[in-house]
């Protein structure tokens, strides 16, 4: 499946606060032209500005989080903290995303227990990573 552009932004420091925004909710995204665009700021509209994708799954939420962000109003959304499935810990932190992987990884402070969320995307099992 393609990314979908979730946003553009023709700041490049917006597109990152907005990225680690919606990595903070467990959606995996990435943004496209940013590296250009932090060399050259001045050709953003030329090219379209900086696009942040998400996967099609995360797309709902990545809008609706995009909207509440716009209107101030994310101090209401819970982020969804996973529990450990082996010691059903709080004290889990997702790993960093590698590009082009859409799902995410944890890891438990208490266990060391390493899990991914793929079963919960509906990825093509011959994806090769």
């Amino acid at each position: 499946m393609a990314p979908v552009t979730v946003a553009v932004f023709y700041n490049v420091l917006d597109a990152l606060i907005f990225k680690s925004f919606l990595e903070s909710y467990s959606v995996t995204c990435f943004l496209a032209d940013d590296t250009f665009l932090s060399i050259h700021p001045m050709a953003s509209q030329a090219i379209g500005g900086v696009k942040l994708n998400v996967h099609p799954d995360d797309f709902e939420k990545a809008s609706a989080l995009f909207q509440s962000f716009k209107e101030g109003k994310n101090e209401e959304l819970l982020a969804e903290i996973p529990h450990c499935p082996e010691c059903s810990s709080d004290s889990v932190l997702p790993l960093p995303p590698e590009p082009g992987i859409y799902y995410n990884e944890f890891r438990c402070f208490d266990c060391d227990h390493e899990w991914n969320d793929r079963n919960l995307h509906d990825l093509n099992p011959g994806h090769i990573e």
